[in-house]
């Protein structure tokens, strides 16, 4: 029966990233299931913070739960060439330090959890019970599960089957398939939403990488999209001034987790984007936003991924061809012309998702 879980990771507290939002609702799920959960992660930058208080402030959350902040002396940020390799050497270096401070100076957990593959390997080599995280992959995460998989004690949670199609697992109780889910903080759908408005919730960047908003602020250009307004959360500063000629366009700037939500509540049409050259977002990805949208009962305007088309409420969902305009203004339009089909959101929900990867780990 698992009782304690120490969630392990090379991400940095407080972030604005989506990825640490999830990790922080996830590690505070576990808390509320009554389970001993401790968080270490790396002090790798000049915000990093491991004081809870600060936490609890930035992220929006009330449960209590041990966090430390692990020394990182070798920061790959300083470096403006060979940052993937700068990047790899760090990670790994502070993966060796942080497993060892861990288990030298606390007990053993039932689990350990993680989304760092250098941190499931070290810990799987060592033949340690320990959960990976992998919400994408690469050679380092292919060749990482290949050896750790080969230990009974490693599992691993898939976002979507697409993910998970690449790995053969040695026993057969090692995966679990379990998108991404939403939590709410307490905020009840509103039956009440500004019409024809959509909303953009998050950065206009993923991995550094374009999300082909670009395309979106050209097609709102055109003359049949006038009666639609597009309010966009959660922005950069210097990227939305490269858009604000555009009077149907309102950035709202950074939110907190709650206002965000908040806002995102008023809406009817949520809107989810991406760049096909990322394969993280045509195929991997389980979007916290999407499933933010959903709980909230917004439809959802979608460019259409693989990664996309494996999400659930594919009923309320409205799909474009990447880069084509017209398919993109159908898709808007006919949006604020259907009707939200109800459906069944719990199952979705944060709290379903920690439940069922508890099952999971207790098998």
């Amino acid at each position: 029966m698992v009782e304690s879980i120490y969630y392990l990771t090379y991400q940095d507290f407080p972030s604005r990233k989506a990825n640490t939002i999830q990790t922080i609702s996830t590690v505070s799920h576990f808390s509320r299931k009554g389970l001993n959960v401790k968080l270490f992660f790396p002090l790798r930058s000049k915000n990093s913070s491991d004081n809870i208080n600060e936490l609890q402030t930035f992220y929006g959350f009330q449960e209590s739960f041990d966090i430390k902040g692990i020394e990182h002396n070798h920061s790959f940020e300083k470096y403006k060439f060979f940052n993937r390799a700068q990047f790899f050497i760090s990670h790994f270096t502070w993966t060796i330090k942080a497993v060892r401070y861990v288990l030298n100076n606390y007990s053993r957990p039932s689990f350990f959890f993680t989304r760092s593959e250098l941190v499931f390997l070290v810990l799987s080599i060592k033949n340690l019970p320990v959960v990976f995280e992998c919400h994408q992959m690469s050679i380092t995460k292919k060749l990482a599960l290949k050896i750790s998989l080969l230990k009974k004690n490693s599992k691993v949670i898939f976002l979507n089957k697409y993910v998970a199609e690449q790995t053969k697992p040695r026993f057969n109780n090692q995966i679990l398939i379990q998108s991404n889910g939403f939590d709410l903080q307490n905020i009840l759908p509103s039956d009440q939403k500004r019409k024809y408005n959509l909303v953009y919730s998050g950065s206009l960047k993923q991995l550094n990488t374009s999300r082909n908003f670009n395309f979106i602020y050209e097609c709102f250009n055109d003359e049949r999209l006038s009666n639609i307004l597009l309010n966009v959360i959660g922005d950069d500063g210097l990227v939305a001034d490269k858009y604000k000629k555009n009077k149907n366009i309102v950035f709202h700037g950074y939110k907190n987790r709650k206002e965000a939500l908040e806002l995102v509540n008023q809406f009817e049409v949520g809107l989810l984007i991406g760049n096909s050259n990322s394969k993280l977002s045509f195929r991997y990805t389980s979007p916290l936003k999407f499933f933010e949208y959903c709980g909230l009962k917004l439809k959802v305007v979608a460019v259409d991924f693989l990664s996309h088309r494996n999400l659930p409420f594919q009923e309320n969902i409205y799909y474009f061809k990447e880069d084509d305009s017209e398919s993109f203004i159908n898709a808007v339009s006919n949006s604020f012309l259907g009707e939200y089909k109800e459906m069944d959101l719990n199952k979705h929900s944060l709290k379903k998702r920690v439940e069922n990867i508890i099952y999971f780990l207790d098998n």
